[in-house]
């Protein structure tokens, strides 16, 4: 089977592009990837996105990005699994690759969320939810997560104080990445002192709603290569929230586990984490399930400065969700770009030292589909 690699990446800014349209923001993202690879031929291009359908009444957004792009007549296809959508449009792209199927494949992850009122942004972040029986009774992910948040302190007698740190952290990142859409550092009273928005969690602790695109070349040549893909797939269940015996736990990314060490990626020695932190207790969840912190001692472990861009297993290290931005479908895209600049060494100021392998967590909702992309040298 076939190695993949990742040749070149190109990002916007993650922001409020008012001016801009999406099939813009798409463009300008792929137009960077292509040039930086020198215009390779492209089997195939991949377009992760969750909202333009219900959000700008636009589907069919290969045909129309490709044609935009000078990549007429290129084979595209839109993928969507909610927040999860550019995980899984990577896995799937992986997976084409190594079978043998295409050579080149083209990942564009595109969100526009700016355009319209923020209820109805909110309304479609939560269809990642069952709409039957969850969002009809007035819930969001913003409610949601406030009853997982109250769950996880209770069961484990952690402090909001110390949960809140996860932002703090993100915020901190993201002050030198120049492509995040919040600049400045937090601290734990700014997120305390925010308002609240499904108590206990605050603003400062919820994702904020943003516009953006990254894009990827994925290919089976290392000419030029930046990062090795070693692996990515992606696993689903039911809508795990209400479905499942213990709703602090997330059985996708347990399966995800499983089949990385059946790749022969050791988790225990990964150099950082791309979380998907759009919530506080999303992403003590995640490192807990993950095997890389003990049940209930993520939070604090963040308040002791672990899981700091100098502590002794980075996350977030462009701002993940929370400061980075959170433009939903394409967020999975700007984690494993950033994953390779990582281990890349083009990082910057954002740099973790010594980085050699790196994974992307990228899950929908809170859990119901969970890619995991590992990136090396």
């Amino acid at each position: 089977m076939s190695s993949v690699y990742i040749r070149s990446i190109g990002m916007t800014d993650v922001g409020e592009h008012w001016e801009r349209s999406l099939v813009d923001l798409a463009v300008e993202a792929v137009l960077k990837t292509m040039e930086e690879a020198r215009w390779p031929t492209i089997d195939l291009m991949i377009v992760a996105n969750m909202m333009a359908g219900r959000l700008l009444a636009q589907n069919n957004l290969g045909t129309f990005i490709a044609s935009e792009a000078g990549l007429s007549g290129v084979r595209s296809m839109r993928m969507e699994a909610a927040h999860a959508s550019g995980g899984v449009a990577i896995a799937t792209a992986y997976s084409l690759i190594r079978s043998g199927t295409y050579r080149n494949v083209l990942v564009v992850g595109v969100e526009k969320t700016r355009d319209v009122l923020a209820e109805d942004a909110v309304e479609a972040l939560s269809t990642s939810e069952d709409a039957e029986y969850t969002l009809m009774t007035g819930a969001n992910i913003y409610t949601i997560a406030g009853i997982l948040t109250k769950l996880y302190l209770a069961r484990y007698s952690a402090r909001y104080e110390d949960l809140v740190f996860f932002p703090v952290i993100a915020h901190a990142n993201a002050v030198n990445s120049p492509h995040a859409q919040f600049r400045r550092e937090i601290s734990v009273k700014h997120v305390l002192n925010s308002p609240m928005i499904s108590d206990p969690v605050r603003l400062l602790d919820s994702p904020p709603l943003s516009d953006g695109a990254a894009a990827l070349l994925m290919s089976e040549d290392p000419s030029g290569s930046i990062a090795r893909v070693t692996y990515s797939d992606y696993t689903t269940s039911t809508l795990r929230f209400y479905s499942q015996d213990d709703p602090l736990s997330i059985p996708t990314l347990r399966s995800s586990i499983v089949t990385l060490r059946e790749g022969g990626i050791e988790i225990e020695k990964v150099d950082f984490v791309e979380l998907h932190d759009t919530f506080s207790v999303l992403a003590a969840m995640t490192l807990e399930e993950l095997g890389l912190a003990d049940a209930g001692r993520a939070a604090e472990q963040a308040a002791n400065g672990r899981f700091d861009l100098d502590g002794e297993l980075p996350i977030s290290t462009f701002g993940g969700m929370k400061a980075r931005g959170f433009p939903a479908g394409a967020s999975g895209v700007y984690q494993v770009a950033e994953a390779a600049m990582q281990v890349s060494g083009n990082a910057g100021k954002n740099q973790v030292q010594d980085a050699k392998l790196g994974i992307a967590v990228n899950l929908s909702g809170f859990g119901s589909t969970a890619s995991l992309t590992a990136v090396e040298v």
